[in-house]
């Protein structure tokens, strides 16, 4: 019988924890999890990340970046490179464009009030000073006559 099992190692594997982290934010700004780290020969993963903080313009170190990756490993390749601000913007182009669609819903529902307000009062004046004595100005007066005949 096979329970899943099978893969686990029969003996507890020790780890040596390098970094513990109680407020990491990978996956957005709104889902904070723990996070532990531990050495990568561990834990090999064919994705690695490294993050890498500057005195200057971050564009301007990712050629000399590239370099040093490709003095070690001519094959390794350097992908997804971005900025902090890159991940920021991407993080939070959801949140910007409901704020642009709510805008414009909001835009246009005060444009509609405003037209429908101004209708309402242009018509109200027009009919105080062309018919006083009758409603509408469609409205029959007597027997055969109209409001503007």
């Amino acid at each position: 019988m096979n329970s899943g099992l099978a893969s686990l190692p029969a003996k507890p594997v020790e780890w040596q924890i390098v970094g513990v982290f109680h407020n990491v934010r990978g996956a957005g700004f709104r889902e904070d999890y723990p996070e532990i780290d531990v050495p990568f020969w561990q834990n090999p993963s064919p994705r690695v990340s490294v993050v890498l903080q500057t005195d200057g313009e971050p564009k301007a170190v990712i050629n000399s970046v590239a370099a040093a990756v490709n003095s070690v490993d001519p094959d390794m390749p350097l992908a997804g490179v971005r900025t902090v601000d890159e991940i920021v913007g991407e993080s939070l182009a959801i949140d910007r464009f409901s704020v642009v669609l709510f805008a414009s819903f909001g835009a246009l529902g005060l444009l509609l009030a405003a037209v429908g307000i101004y209708g309402v009062m242009a018509l109200g004046s027009r009919n105080e000073l062309t018919n006083s004595v009758c409603g509408w100005p469609w409205e029959r007066r007597g027997f055969g006559s109209y409001a503007w005949s």
